[in-house]
This record gives C-alpha cells, sequence and structure tokens, in this order.
C-alpha cells in the first residue's frame, strides 16, 4: 500500500484551557512513523495555533498541513486522497463519550479506514464493525502518540482487510434501517405515555 496521507476532520476550540480534540497527539504520532506518512489537519479555530507549534517543536512541520475551512464539495475531494480517517475527541463531556460523529460515516462513504479515539460509541461503531481501530484518549500525550504511531501502522498495514468490512457496516448504517429504530423508539414511548 502506498499510504501518503491521514485526514483530521476538523479542529475545534479549546476546552477549559486546553486542547479539546486530541489531535495534537496524532501529530506527536508522526515522529514515531516514517516519512511516508502525512497528516491533513481540515478546519481552523484557536486550536490551529496551537497545532502549529506542536508540529514545529516535534519537527514534523512538514509533514502536517493545515487546510483551514474548507466546502463540502472540498471536503470530499480532500478525503479521497487520503489512507486513514481520524476521529479524535477528548474522553470529558457526555457529548464526547457518546458521540457517533458524521465523521466515522463521511470516512465510510470514502472506503477507508478509521483510527478513532476510544469513545463508547465509537468502539462500538468502528471496532464491531470491523471498518478501524481505537485508541486510549486519556493519559500521558507522549506514550498515547506513541500507541497512536503503532496503530496507524497497524491499520496501514492491514488497510485491505478494513476495507474489506465497510460495505457490511454502510448496508448496516443506513437511513432504512436507522429509521425503523426511530420509529420503534416514538412507538413505544407513545404506547407508554397513553
Amino acid at each position: 500500500m502506498n499510504l501518503r496521507k491521514a485526514l483530521v476532520g476538523s479542529i475545534r476550540e479549546k476546552c477549559a484551557g486546553k486542547l479539546h480534540l486530541k489531535v495534537d497527539r496524532f501529530i506527536k504520532a508522526l515522529k514515531y512513523l516514517d516519512d511516508r506518512f502525512e497528516l491533513m489537519l481540515v478546519g481552523d479555530g484557536p486550536d490551529a495555533v496551537t497545532l502549529l507549534r506542536v508540529a514545529t517543536a516535534e519537527q514534523v512541520a512538514p509533514r502536517v498541513t493545515f487546510l483551514g475551512r474548507v466546502t463540502v464539495e472540498e471536503l470530499r475531494a480532500i478525503t479521497s486522497q487520503c489512507n486513514i480517517g481520524i476521529v479524535a475527541y477528548s474522553p470529558v463531556g457526555w457529548n464526547n463519550l457518546y458521540c457517533a460523529p458524521n465523521k466515522v460515516f463521511e470516512y465510510a462513504q470514502a472506503g477507508i479506514p478509521i483510527i478513532a479515539t476510544d469513545q463508547p460509541a465509537l468502539q462500538e461503531l468502528i471496532e464491531g464493525s470491523g471498518i478501524g481501530v481505537t485508541v486510549k484518549a486519556a493519559g500521558d500525550a507522549e506514550q498515547r502518540a506513541h500507541e497512536y504511531a503503532n496503530s496507524i501502522r497497524y491499520l496501514a498495514e492491514n488497510a485491505a482487510v478494513f476495507r474489506s468490512k465497510i460495505p457490511q457496516f454502510l448496508a448496516a448504517y443506513n437511513w432504512d434501517n436507522e429509521s425503523r429504530k426511530l420509529l420503534k423508539c416514538i412507538e413505544a414511548l407513545s404506547q407508554d405515555s397513553v
């Protein structure tokens, strides 16, 4: 496999003075990966400056591309150039712990395997479906960066296996199936209130 790029879906604002997303650990992971690996960051916000500083301090800045805000059409084109999709969330807050971000589905539709932080919903979606791997979000940044690098390398080496599971994932998680589940929940709630 000729791996050239990994993609992060967005850069977000700071949360309580700390990086809200764990994107910095993916930047740090680059120093443990050979030069075939590059990182493309899409989005902007106050963290972009901090992340650029991290890339410079880790001496990987030439391998990190900051694309800023892009249109949906541009995002699709960028995603199609990537080999791995990254979904990174802090393990703080209910929204982050139980999220099911659109990025998972965008990457799956683009046919690329995913590496994500280990929130319960992401573990169920990604590892449960076999379309990628999850990594610990909490803990020492340097230790996590090394683990992230190992997981990225593993994902790259086994990309064909992960890609082969994506059609099943997309067939299971589509609006027809999800709408039936939603209607059952609504019907159950309406019967309980009667």
